[in-house]
């Protein structure tokens, strides 16, 4: 049976409804304007704490108070109390100069690691680069720079130095087996070589990736071609101690050898989850090793997660460095910066490897754990290179060798 309703029994329901929305409305409005004018009464209350303790500390302190260290310490306090392990302040003066191109740089090339006594290890100089022109070479130990002693100076204060004004002389004073030598370089641009590759044993390829920059792409894809008209029967990639780079750069290269799907999605700041980038069908077919350790980060760690998920790679090495997070640089009004996290890395299929790194499918320790022993590791002590290698090795097709090479157990150089 129909029911019919007087317009002023409709009405009265209508009129209710609205209340109703009216007044949860306003339960969740009040809710969140309480919660904003406490952030903003705390907010209030830090700023008097803090112009409390510059107050005391200008009046009774026994220390000048230097300027600019202070408000730098300022700003890397608070950046390490929003929880953001990545977050970085980098001064208006140094932010000049990093700002160089990360393809093309202005430096004498020569890349250094500090020794025990903290003199600076030289593990790779650049092709073309004024040090390579005149004369330096990998394990040369820079004692001086310019007369200053490189123990006196700090990171940044050493890269400054090593990358000069172009047309700069820069005057190295340093050791070679025993010897002290003097060298002056000059600061020229240079292309970068994040890759290098080689082929070893059973026509097994080596690629090692320094780092993810403009040149990184091009030179991937020109070692994977190469080495494929070899052919190579597999492939070790090393992205040990490779923590720099361009998200984007390493998902180009995951296109070249991951099979049609997903490659990257991102979790925003609410819980919201984006796909990023997928592949297309093109991808490499051959055994893959990756090299891992504790250093390698970022797009470096992408790459390796993402070759796993698919089962196109088998990691080796130990657990990687757990920076998983989309990076924005800010720039503030006096020329310096601030790099803030704000989104989530997620890999193909697996889990975001952001804090928890990636795991290895063979977990091998180093030599030693610090950089200086890693870049002095000689391929005879280099455990996980070996495990890789012995990984790759037993899924190769042997029949496939032309003419068997004589064995040796591991590169002489790489």
């Amino acid at each position: 049976m129909n029911k019919k309703y007087s317009f002023g029994a409709l009405l009265c329901a209508i009129l209710l409804a609205a209340a109703l929305t009216f007044s949860a409305t306003m339960v969740f409005s009040t809710i969140s304007f309480n919660q904003r004018i406490l952030k903003l009464y705390e907010r209030q209350s830090m700023y008097e704490k803090l112009e409390e303790l510059d107050r005391i500390a200008r009046y009774d302190s026994i220390y000048n108070i230097d300027e600019n260290l202070l408000t730098q310490g300022l700003m890397e306090g608070y950046l390490a109390g929003i929880g953001d392990s990545e977050a970085t302040y980098t001064t208006a003066a140094d932010a000049k100069i990093l700002a160089q191109g990360q393809g093309i740089i202005v430096g004498i090339g020569v890349k250094t690691v500090r020794t025990g006594p903290k003199y600076l290890y030289v593990y790779e100089v650049q092709e073309g680069s004024g040090g390579a022109v005149a004369g330096i070479m990998v394990g040369d130990t820079i004692i001086k720079i310019n007369s200053k002693d490189v123990t006196q100076m700090t990171d940044t204060e050493v890269y400054a130095l090593l990358h000069a004004a172009e047309g700069s002389e820069v005057k190295l004073d340093f050791y070679r087996g025993g010897e002290q030598l003097s060298l002056t370089p000059i600061s020229q641009a240079y292309s970068t070589t994040p890759v290098t590759y080689h082929i070893y044993n059973y026509s097994i390829g080596y690629m090692r990736i320094t780092d993810f920059d403009e040149n990184t792409y091009n030179q991937f894809i020109k070692a994977i071609n190469n080495m494929n008209s070899e052919p190579i029967t597999g492939l070790i990639i090393d992205l040990r101690h490779t923590a720099g780079g361009d998200i984007e750069t390493a998902v180009n290269m995951l296109d070249r050898m991951l099979p049609e799907g997903d490659i990257m999605s991102k979790t925003l700041r609410d819980n919201t989850v984006e796909l990023m980038y997928t592949s297309n069908r093109l991808e490499f077919d051959l055994p893959v090793a990756i090299l891992v350790d504790n250093v390698t980060a970022g797009p470096a760690e992408l790459f390796a997660a993402a070759m796993a998920d698919y089962g196109k790679a088998s990691i080796v090495g130990t657990r990687t460095a757990g920076k998983g997070t989309i990076k924005q640089v800010f720039t503030l009004s006096d020329g310096s910066k601030v790099v803030l996290s704000t989104a989530i890395i997620n890999p193909p299929k697996s889990g975001t490897f952001n804090i928890i790194g990636v795991k290895p499918d063979y977990v091998v320790d180093p030599l030693g754990m610090g950089d200086y022993d890693f870049y002095t590791m000689t391929s005879e002590n280099d455990a996980q290179y070996k495990k890789a290698f012995d990984v790759v090795y037993s899924q190769i097709d042997l029949t496939s060798i032309a003419t068997p090479p004589v064995i040796i157990d591991t590169p002489t150089d790489y």
